[in-house]
């Protein structure tokens, strides 16, 4: 099964690297802090001031514990708070987390077939983890996550080239006069389809433009041959 690394780490740079790793899932991770745990956090006098790195700790172990506890939403939003801080070694996991928690959050969002926000958070994914590498450029981890996360991509772009082929097809059985078989081909209720104009709404109208105009073809020649 593919490892896929996805999850939050803890202790800096090279500590926890096998903490997020986990096999063909990207629920139920066992995430850490980034220093402490956050109940140790929660305890401690947090140095800096409002908004310092003491400040940008604590949040990259609630996000850790939102993970954790399955609220991607909040723990998103608590490690892109954490990427403030001037700890590059801190920044550099915290930017690898958000990747994490939106790639987590896009593959729950495609369960729903919704196809754009999926897109959407894979893009906030590979940018996150982009950032990461910027400041950590041998981290393994981070750099397969972002290939991981292109496939994602990958595979949802295929959902539009699919349904763009069939355009096609469609198209070239229209100009050799084979309106029924066209007509059939745009016919066909497909997932892909639904994902493809999610994704481009524009599609939508395109398909229905030619189901229109080649069924009303279809009907005429019908029409046309009865006696």
């Amino acid at each position: 099964m593919v490892d896929t690394r996805v999850g939050p780490r803890h202790g800096g740079r090279g500590a926890g690297r096998s903490a997020g790793r986990m096999e063909g899932r990207t629920e139920g991770l066992c995430p850490g802090g980034f220093c402490r745990s956050p109940e140790a956090v929660r305890g401690s006098q947090i140095p800096g001031g409002s908004g310092g790195a003491g400040y940008c700790k604590l949040d990259a172990n609630r996000g850790s514990a939102l993970f954790r506890s399955g609220q991607l939403e909040e723990a998103e939003t608590a490690f892109a708070r954490a990427v403030q801080t001037a700890d590059l070694a801190v920044q550099a996991d915290a930017w690898f987390n958000l990747g994490c928690a939106r790639l987590a959050r896009g593959k729950l969002v495609l369960k729903e077939k919704q196809a754009k926000a999926a897109d959407d958070l894979f893009a906030a994914a590979m940018e996150a983890f982009r950032q990461s590498l910027k400041l950590r450029s041998d981290d393994l981890d981070a750099k397969i996550n972002f290939e991981l996360t292109l496939v994602e991509r990958q595979k949802l772009r295929g959902y539009v080239l699919g349904v763009r082929d069939q355009i096609a097809n469609s198209d070239a059985l229209i100009q050799q006069r084979q309106y029924a078989q066209a007509l059939a081909l745009l016919s066909q209720p497909t997932e892909d389809i639904d994902m493809a104009v999610d994704l481009e709404p524009e599609l939508k109208q395109a398909l229905e433009q030619r189901q229109e105009r080649t069924g009303q073809l279809v009907q005429l020649i019908e029409q046309l041959q009865q006696p």
